[in-house]
């Protein structure tokens, strides 16, 4: 397995035992997630200004499973692409059913540390002004139908469309 660089944020990630592999052996996806690695970098750094240990950890876990399992391993795309509003749409459908024990303020955890993410994005130059605009606008318009989503995944009963009987 290939030797990575130390990174602050491998006190909270051990992202050579997570993806080294891929990184290895798929030069595709091994880019996306060594950039994504950089820049969870500096949000690691950014959050560590301002937060508790545990507090860093929800934002990073959180950020870092869309970036890296959503976006880059599903959607073979990167950070720059994260603000996309049919990439947040199919992440929080996704969520439901891919993260175990998610609810509601997973919902909430998340889209705040997206919130940060993005912003540091922005700040850095690595998204653009209306991109990030954008991004506000489609929280504020689908926050609650993304928990409601998640709600309803989180009650499913005998009548429920999603349960199903084996």
């Amino acid at each position: 397995m290939a030797k990575f660089k130390n990174y602050h944020l491998d006190k909270y990630i051990d992202f050579e035992d997570n993806y080294g592999p891929i990184i290895e052996d798929s030069p595709e996806f091994g880019q996306i997630l060594l950039d994504n690695k950089d820049c969870l970098e500096m949000f690691t750094r950014e959050l560590e200004a301002k937060f508790t240990e545990k507090t860093v950890r929800k934002h990073l876990s959180n950020v870092e499973v869309y970036l890296n399992d959503f976006l880059a391993l599903r959607l073979g795309e990167g950070p720059g692409e994260g603000c996309d509003v049919d990439n947040l749409n199919s992440f929080f459908s996704w969520m439901p059913s891919h993260l175990m024990y998610s609810d509601e303020s997973t919902v909430k955890d998340t889209i705040a540390g997206l919130k940060r993410f993005f912003k540091l994005m922005l700040d850095k130059g690595v998204i653009e002004k209306a991109e990030y605009q954008e991004f506000l606008e489609m929280v504020k318009d689908n926050k609650e139908y993304w928990l409601e989503e998640m709600t309803q995944f989180n009650n499913v009963d005998d009548d429920s469309d999603f349960f199903f009987d084996y």
